[in-house]
């Protein structure tokens, strides 16, 4: 059996609790819709991979924005990944 890789799901811009369950996590989703304007902010301070998610409200999610503006920013957020 392979190992079990754990992937934390960020919902606010609280670097605090991140910095402290950075050590046991494997991957973060960063979820843009929860966190709002300051989701790059919190992107940029990750050590470990990470992977955008902006969900609109009929998916659940938080994202009231257009269509053209969720997909920006998930275009922002390959942008910044890759840096």
């Amino acid at each position: 059996m392979s190992k079990v890789r754990l992937c934390a799901s960020i919902t606010s811009n609280d670097i605090p609790s991140v910095k402290m369950i950075e050590p046991i996590v494997d991957l973060f989703e960063v979820r843009i819709d929860l966190i709002g304007d300051s989701w790059t902010d919190v992107a940029r301070q990750l050590k470990k991979p990470w992977i955008a998610c902006n969900r609109m409200v009929e998916e659940g999610g938080k994202w009231e924005g257009n269509e053209a503006r969720r997909i920006e920013r998930l275009l922002q957020a390959i942008e910044l990944a890759q840096k």
